[in-house]
């Protein structure tokens, strides 16, 4: 069940960034797939989904996550809707697609 929403966060995400998922579970450091991690990490943690099945999700795309990593992202992503309203929104689409 998990892993369903957890598959349409990451391809709502994906689209909204436009990048692939291949991109998504890549080492890159470039802004927009961090932020585009950070984003879906927000999303599944305040689904509430545990931690332990991201890093299981994320382990199954190929990309090994520490616990601390995906909290990180995921607080990053939250403070940056507070100053940001069109990440907000961003969110707020995403949360309402995927029910």
């Amino acid at each position: 069940m998990k892993s369903e929403i957890f598959d349409q966060y990451l391809e709502a995400v994906c689209k909204r960034f436009d990048i692939s998922d291949d991109e998504l579970f890549s080492d890159s450091q470039e802004m927009r797939i961090v932020d585009a991690r950070g984003m879906l990490f927000l999303l599944c943690i305040d689904r509430p989904m545990n931690v332990k099945y991201i890093q299981d999700y994320m382990a199954r795309g190929g990309k090994t996550m520490a616990h601390s990593t995906i909290l990180h992202g995921a607080n990053k992503m939250r403070d940056r809707m507070i100053n940001d309203g069109d990440i907000r929104t961003i969110v707020n689409n995403i949360e309402e697609c995927v029910r």
